[in-house]
């Protein structure tokens, strides 16, 4: 039983030791997160892409007109990388034809090793007209969510992630349609 013991703990240690190399959030790029957020779109310093303005971009919604976003000063078709983003493919496509920088500011995890940003490096396709890029007018995607009850306990307000508190049912018999509209979401 010792000997098992003797195995557990050191198994625990190399354990604990991968998991403190892991949480190091730095990889082949030598960058950390914060770094890697100011750094400049994947990709650029290509002068042979054509240049593309935001309208253009705007048209590439679908897989059948592709799906182009775009990132910092970037244009970049994802169209096969949709069905195998680990968030889903609804996720991504809410930014099919627009900037995904309000997405990458709210979901960090894009910014803890430099993988997602190499793999867009791969996809880009052009480079934004000049002025069509102001990192000011990247606003908030959620802003135009409906406003929330207030009795809500939040887990995260950007995107909303919230439940009814425990002492109040989550289902009444005389709901108003603002609580029916946030109650609909929460189950």
């Amino acid at each position: 039983m010792a000997l098992a013991g003797t195995a557990f703990c050191g198994l625990a240690q190399v354990l604990c030791e991968t998991k403190k190399d892991d949480d190091d959030d730095d990889d082949e790029d030598g960058l950390k997160p914060e770094e890697r957020k100011e750094a400049p779109a994947p990709g650029g310093g290509q002068c042979h892409l054509p240049t593309y303005t935001k309208a253009d971009v705007s048209k590439h919604t679908t897989e059948e007109t592709r799906v182009w976003v775009t990132y910092k000063d970037g244009v970049y078709d994802i169209t096969e990388f949709v069905a195998g983003h680990p968030g889903g493919a609804g996720k991504i496509m809410l930014a099919a034809g627009k900037a995904i920088d309000p997405y990458w500011n709210i979901f960090q995890q894009h910014f803890r090793n430099g993988y997602p940003l190499k793999m867009l490096e791969e996809m880009r396709i052009g480079t934004l007209a000049p002025g069509e890029y102001i990192a000011e007018d990247l606003a908030d995607p959620y802003a135009a969510d409906p406003e929330r009850d207030p009795r809500l306990v939040y887990h995260n307000k950007t995107p909303c992630n919230a439940e009814v508190p425990q002492v109040q049912p989550a289902l009444q018999c005389q709901n108003s349609y603002d609580s029916y509209y946030v109650y609909s979401f929460l189950f």
